[in-house]
């Protein structure tokens, strides 16, 4: 920067040159030089001015020390125009290589001494490293320094000079060495970083991505190469486990997508139908599309599962609401007494037929209406041998002989309707009791009659006659005892045949309730391969239609191409006709031309 400036305006300083520069102070504070001679002022120090040292640092650097208007100082750098506020890091170095210049050495009292000083020297003086002796010792010998080494020969300053520069190429080659695999290792890990990385990546993707870092000129371009290819080789399978990887996020962001929106992708669509929307949505755009099919097909699988779960479990409320109300209808005709411990499965099916509550029945799984009816005639005799204990004891109390022939229901109903267990009954069963005790008549439980796994036992009532007459008795109170225990014996063994038998009939239901799922569950795995095969079919029919578009364009473009090519013949042998023979020649070369570029638009 320079301008004219009134020198009187501003204080002048007692620095001055003889070549007429001179120091001033502005009325700013700033320090400005001027020329007296060739009246000319400017805001850098001249070099008339300058110090050694601010000689050499810009010489050297390119830096110079400046004033601001509040008097601090920056630095600016003549051939960049960058200006700083904190000194250079070159100036500092610089600044510390002359202060050590000027350090007085002392006189080496031995050569020990004297070479570990030389080589600090040469450390000093930041030698090339294919510099010469000759070349070292002049630059060596314009520094006072180098007297200070009188101790030691030419020879002996040479020697140390070859030693140096031998330890220090072993120092710089492992600095280099230890760079370049730091260089391989800072590569490593931007590699490791870089989300675009795929085992399709190629050098020159790398070095497009990475080339401004640092690291990067620490290794030549083969080397870089050649660890690059190297290293992708090595790691083959982390690529194979990263493409794993982000398909899986891929099918975990499908599924996402699937599930928050039902409505526009229902699991009853076909494939054809949404391919294009899934293939096209924009956070799916780099999943492959085998594996949107993949999920779409999970999709639609989960969704007839769950559509199948949701029927079934309906189908399971309205069955158990019906056999509900078939054992309602069953409580009713106890109620009625139109069912007792002695109605067979045949006639209370003819009295019931017609009632909805037995028809709607018919025909569904689990429990079937004549298992309910037996396990309701079953309670029923149950009951009646409770009942019929309970009213024997009452009525030999009451002194009532079931063996008197003139012994009549109603002398038997006066007796026992006043107890608690006769109250709620129907006339019927209390009827049936007396019959029986009248008759010395006891009720068993039948039997399963059949091992076949689709139908059910039928049911009957055995009687077992234990009528026992005696010609003689010496009193009636002997004869009661005895009857008495016998019927003991007799209800205790009919008691256990009961239970034995429930049993086998429990069994025998599981195994009929098993054997139904068991077909339940056939007939769910017939449908599934069944849905299978047909995405199977629709998978092919698909390839198949893919195909033929192929084959569609290829025969469009390979017509065209045909076509294109026959007119312009056509054109040509016309143009040939209507030409003389002088300009018809000169066109053959240009139809040649335009044939050869015909055929490479084609390829």
């Amino acid at each position: 920067m320079q301008r004219t400036m009134d020198p009187f305006i501003a204080t002048p300083s007692m620095i001055t040159s003889g070549d007429g520069w001179t120091e001033h102070i502005s009325k700013e504070g700033r320090k400005y030089y001027y020329n007296t001679l060739t009246q000319e002022s400017q805001w850098g120090k001249p070099l008339s001015l300058q110090t050694p040292e601010e000689a050499q640092i810009l010489l050297k650097t390119g830096w110079q020390e400046f004033s601001s208007a509040d008097g601090k100082t920056y630095w600016f750098h003549s051939a960049t125009k960058r200006s700083v506020w904190s000194t250079p890091k070159e100036v500092q170095e610089m600044l510390k290589s002359l202060k050590e210049e000027r350090e007085d050495w002392p006189q080496f009292k031995t050569k020990d001494e004297a070479k570990s000083f030389l080589v600090k020297l040469f450390d000093l003086k930041k030698f090339p490293p294919r510099i010469s002796w000759e070349n070292a010792s002049k630059i060596l010998e314009s520094d006072r320094r180098w007297s200070c080494f009188s101790i030691l020969t030419r020879g002996e300053r040479k020697q140390t000079f070859a030693e140096y520069m031998g330890s220090r190429g072993k120092r710089a080659a492992e600095e280099e060495r230890q760079k370049r695999k730091k260089a391989k290792d800072l590569m490593v890990q931007n590699l490791l970083s870089w989300k675009e990385l795929s085992f399709k990546t190629t050098y020159i993707d790398v070095a497009d991505r990475f080339h401004f870092e640092e690291w990067w000129t620490w290794m030549q371009e083969s080397e870089r190469d050649d660890f690059f290819q190297e290293w992708m080789f090595d790691n083959e399978q982390m690529f194979k486990d990263k493409i794993k990887q982000r398909r899986r996020e891929d099918v975990a962001m499908l599924e996402e997508i699937l599930e928050q929106n039902p409505a526009d992708f229902p699991f009853q669509k076909k494939w054809n139908d949404v391919k294009e929307q899934l293939l096209s949505h924009p956070k799916l755009q780099n999943m492959m599309k085998i594996d949107v099919l993949q999920v779409w097909e999970e999709w639609v699988r989960h969704g007839y599962d769950q559509e199948r779960k949701q029927r079934q479990a309906q189908n399971f409320r309205k069955e158990r609401k019906r056999r509900d109300a078939f054992r309602e209808l069953l409580q009713d005709a106890i109620d009625k007494g139109e069912l007792s411990s002695r109605t067979d499965w045949a006639s209370f099916v003819r009295r019931v037929e017609k009632d909805p509550r037995y028809t709607s029945m018919v025909g569904q799984s689990g429990s079937t209406p004549r298992e309910l009816f037996c396990d309701a005639v079953d309670r029923l005799k149950d009951k009646h041998e409770q009942l019929k204990h309970s009213l024997r004891r009452s009525a030999e109390k009451a002194g009532l002989d079931f063996k008197d022939p003139l012994l009549s229901f109603n002398q038997f109903y006066e007796t026992v309707r006043g107890l608690e267990d006769v109250k709620n009954i129907n006339m019927l069963h209390v009827k049936l009791v007396f019959e029986s005790l009248k008759s010395g008549e006891s009720q068993a439980r039948p039997t399963a009659a059949s091992s076949d796994s689709k139908q059910r036992s039928s049911r009957s009532s055995r009687h077992d006659d234990t009528s026992s007459s005696s010609s003689s008795s010496s009193s009636s109170s002997s004869s009661s005892s005895s009857s008495s225990s016998s019927r003991t014996h007799n209800d205790s063994h009919h008691t256990s045949s009961r239970d034995k038998e429930r049993g086998d009939r429990d069994r025998e239901r599981e195994r009929e309730r098993e054997r139904e799922r068991d077909r339940e569950r056939d007939r769910d795995r017939e449908k599934e391969r069944e849905r299978e095969r047909d995405r199977d079919r629709e998978r092919d029919r698909e390839k198949d239609r893919e195909r033929d578009r192929d084959r569609d364009r290829d025969r469009t473009d390979d017509g065209r191409a045909r076509k294109i090519h026959k007119t312009y013949h056509e054109r040509s042998n016309s143009r040939t006709r209507e030409l003389p023979r002088d300009a018809a020649d000169a066109e053959q070369p240009r139809k040649r031309r335009n044939v050869e570029e015909d055929r490479r638009r084609r390829h």
